[in-house]
């Protein structure tokens, strides 16, 4: 029973990182093919954090002393990419600040 367990562990980690990593890919690949800055962003946001994600639960699946720091690594991009992305997509949809003259 335990070798089927281990074979069943080892095939989702093994498809969790081939399929997190071609997400990555495509993600940087719709980041040089894509026109405009917000479907840029959207790329490589959305894809670059699923690809992350699955990947991370690859790691912690796979190695035993890791999957606490995995997890508090794949929360961090979870929050901080789409903020970032967020916040660009922002500042570039705003338009300029008016400048006071001095006086």
């Amino acid at each position: 029973m335990d070798v089927v367990v281990d074979l069943v562990v080892d095939l989702v980690v093994g498809a969790s990182v081939i399929v997190g990593s071609l997400l990555v890919m495509l993600a940087g690949l719709g980041v040089l093919r894509f026109p405009d800055l917000f479907s840029r962003m959207h790329a490589a946001t959305k894809a670059t954090t699923l690809g992350l994600g699955l990947i991370g639960v690859a790691a912690a699946l796979a190695v035993d002393d890791v999957a606490g720091r995995v997890v508090v690594a794949v929360a961090a991009v979870f929050v901080t990419a789409p903020a970032a992305a967020h916040m660009v997509a922002r500042a570039t949809y705003r338009p300029e600040p008016r400048r006071r003259s001095r006086g």
